[in-house]
C-alpha cells in the first residue's frame, strides 16, 4: 500500500490501524463488516489507498485499507505488527491476484455511499487545505466522485468569488502545485455553472 503523501497523515496511519484493530476486539463479531455501524463503517474510509496485488501496473487497485484489515485476519495480522507498512506483499498459492482484486473492489461497495454524501455536503461549505490535501491522496483516479465534488466546489467558489481574496489566493498557491493537476482537469464547467444557477 502507499503511503499518503503528506506527512500529517502518514503520522495517523498508525493510530488507525491501532483503533481499528481494538474496535474488531470489543465490538461483538466485529470482524464481520456487517456488525459495524454506518458511523463505524464511516471511519473505515479514511485510508483508500492503492493496493498492489501483483508486479504489474494492471494488479494496481484501491480499496479502503482498513476494511480490509477488518475482512482479512492475514491483513490485520500482518499491520498489527506493522501498523505503518507502505507496502505489503501476498505470496500464497491459494490466492490469485485475481482474487486479490475482486475482494478489494467488493470492499469498496462498504464505502461507497460515503462518496456520494460528500459529493452532496461539500457544496455547503469552504474546504480548507487539509481537506483538499487529503482528497487528493485518498481519491482512486481521475473520475473519482469526491475529486469532481471538490473541484467543482472549488471553481465555483473562485470564479464567481464567493470566498474572501485571502482564501481564493491559498487555493490558488495550493493548486499550483504539479500534485494538484488531477483536481483541476477534474473540474466540470457545467456543474459550476449549475451551482450559480441553485444559489
Amino acid at each position: 500500500m502507499a503511503a499518503p503523501r503528506d506527512h500529517r497523515a502518514r503520522a495517523l496511519v498508525p493510530r488507525q490501524v491501532n483503533k481499528v484493530i481494538t474496535d474488531i476486539k470489543n465490538l461483538k463479531d466485529g470482524d464481520d463488516l456487517h456488525n459495524w455501524s454506518a458511523s463505524s463503517r464511516k471511519e473505515l474510509t479514511s485510508a483508500i489507498k492503492p493496493f498492489q496485488v501483483g508486479t504489474d501496473t494492471k494488479s494496481l487497485v484501491h480499496v479502503p485499507n482498513l476494511a480490509l484489515i477488518v475482512a482479512s485476519p492475514v491483513v490485520r495480522a500482518y499491520f498489527t505488527t506493522k501498523p505503518d507498512a507502505t507496502t505489503a506483499n501476498s505470496v500464497h498459492a491459494d490466492i490469485s491476484k485475481k482474487a486479490m482484486k475482486q475482494i478489494a473492489t467488493w470492499l469498496k461497495h462498504y464505502v461507497k455511499h460515503f462518496e456520494a454524501h460528500y459529493a452532496i455536503n461539500v457544496d455547503h461549505y469552504d474546504p480548507n487545505a487539509q481537506e483538499i490535501i487529503d482528497v487528493i491522496n485518498y481519491t482512486r483516479g481521475d473520475e473519482d466522485t469526491m475529486l469532481e465534488a471538490l473541484a467543482d466546489r472549488l471553481s465555483y467558489l473562485c470564479r464567481y468569488h464567493k470566498v474572501p481574496e485571502a482564501v481564493e489566493m491559498a487555493y490558488a498557491k495550493l493548486l499550483v502545485d504539479e500534485k494538484f493537476i488531477r483536481l483541476l482537469a477534474a473540474v466540470k464547467d457545467i456543474a459550476v455553472k449549475e451551482m450559480l444557477e441553485y444559489e
